[in-house]
């Protein structure tokens, strides 16, 4: 049997908090996320706290992908907020914005009530379960975020189809913490994009050559797509250039004479009628 005591601690959560989550259409991936944020903020008498994924996936038993999906709502329905962003040397720090008046997930228990004068997507529409412009926001929020999934390029896929073979275990791993903990800004776009380079240099370890790019773009704070383009770009310019110089430097060599070389003689007469004769029989 279960011996809990008060005396060995207890998160202070106000009442009219519980009340409001409780009436709340949340999933139960965005609630068990919400207690662990008031355990480790509220609990520790701390405002916010940096809380890793890893943290949150063995406290709730959810998958990552449930709890970075639950955490990316919560955060754009204004219930979280990321006082700290996640890079890739630090965590993500979060808070809780205990100002349920600027929650986007809907109520089950209450509607707003909107004067007959507001703009009609203001209003509420129906009665019973009640569809109002906050539900509709959540859907927008959730058709965007959909949208965004579908239309995001796939660094698993990628590296499929570009060396043949799915990636293994570890280098997965590699490639959700660089999506995860980077401060690149289109970290699937950016990692794609190296793969598709790196495929060009014919490596003899792929995943390692890819991570060792990615952390070289990182270290010269190329955190957009467009950033690490134009240095591609930039790169490949400067190796075409040293190219030609070096190319047309050993034509020069090739097709001068060396020294100690002399000319050699000129014909003589009888050599080139015994030439212009050869011609006679060429078949061309």
């Amino acid at each position: 049997m279960a011996d809990v005591q008060l005396e060995r601690g207890y998160t202070r959560v106000a009442n009219e908090i519980l009340e409001e989550v409780s009436s709340r259409k949340f999933n139960a991936t965005q609630l068990s996320v919400l207690m662990i944020v008031w355990r480790m903020t509220y609990g520790f008498n701390r405002k916010d706290h940096d809380i890793a994924l890893s943290f949150f996936i063995k406290a709730t038993g959810f998958s990552k992908r449930n709890i970075q999906e639950a955490i990316n709502v919560l955060v754009k329905a204004q219930i979280l907020i990321e006082t700290q962003p996640a890079s890739f040397n630090q965590t993500r720090r979060i808070t809780f914005n205990k100002n349920y008046d600027d929650w986007l997930i809907q109520s089950r228990t209450k509607s707003k009530q909107v004067n007959d004068s507001a703009p009609d997507e203001e209003k509420v529409t129906s009665t019973g379960d009640e569809s109002c412009t906050q539900e509709r926001k959540i859907k927008e929020i959730s058709k965007e975020k959909d949208d965004d999934l579908l239309d995001k390029p796939n660094p698993i896929q990628e590296y499929e189809k570009h060396f043949g073979s799915f990636p293994g275990a570890m280098f997965i791993q590699t490639i959700n913490d660089w999506i995860d903990k980077s401060q690149f800004q289109e970290p699937e776009e950016i990692i794609c994009e190296t793969i598709r380079r790196v495929k060009l240099q014919h490596p003899k370890n792929p995943p390692r050559y890819i991570d060792q790019t990615l952390s070289n773009l990182h270290n010269l704070e190329l955190y957009t797509l467009a950033a690490v383009k134009e240095y591609n770009e930039n790169y490949e310019r400067k190796i075409k250039k040293q190219f030609s110089s070096s190319h047309s430097k050993s034509f020069k060599e090739m097709s001068s004479r060396p020294s100690g070389v002399q000319e050699p003689a000129p014909l003589t007469e009888q050599e080139r009628q015994e030439l212009e004769a050869l011609k006679e029989d060429f078949p061309f």
